[in-house]
Parts: C-alpha cells; sequence; structure tokens
C-alpha cells in the first residue's frame, strides 16, 4: 500500500515553518499565498510551499513510465 503522508517529524518541520511565516492566518491556520489550509496540506508529500519555504517530499513520489 502507497503511503502519500509525511512522517510526523517532517510535518512538525513544515508546520513550524508556516507557524513562523507572515502569510498564515494565526486563528485559522489558512495560508494567504495558497490559500490552503496548512495542518491539512503540510500533511501530504506532494503538496510544496508556493513561496519556496518548504518543498515535495520526494521520497513519497511515484515515478510513471508509460
Amino acid at each position: 500500500m502507497l503511503n502519500y503522508t509525511v512522517t510526523d517529524d517532517k510535518y512538525n518541520e513544515r508546520m513550524d515553518i508556516c507557524n513562523g511565516c507572515e502569510h498564515l492566518s494565526e486563528t485559522i491556520k489558512m495560508c494567504d499565498k495558497c490559500n490552503c489550509i496548512m495542518p491539512v496540506k503540510a500533511k501530504f508529500a506532494h503538496f510544496y510551499c508556493p513561496i519556496n519555504k518548504w518543498g515535495r517530499d520526494t521520497t513519497k513520489l511515484i515515478v510513471r513510465s508509460d
């Protein structure tokens, strides 16, 4: 079974970055750059920060060879 979520350590690292970012709404934890709810977005490996504060977790990406 494939796992598309990041580890707890990676999730906490991403959220620490977001929590210190000026674009995060403190009340609803929503980013004003991507309009995402960050506690959800930060959990998935294929998502990334639109202003390059954190990237995709490439260890979880699937490469297709069609």
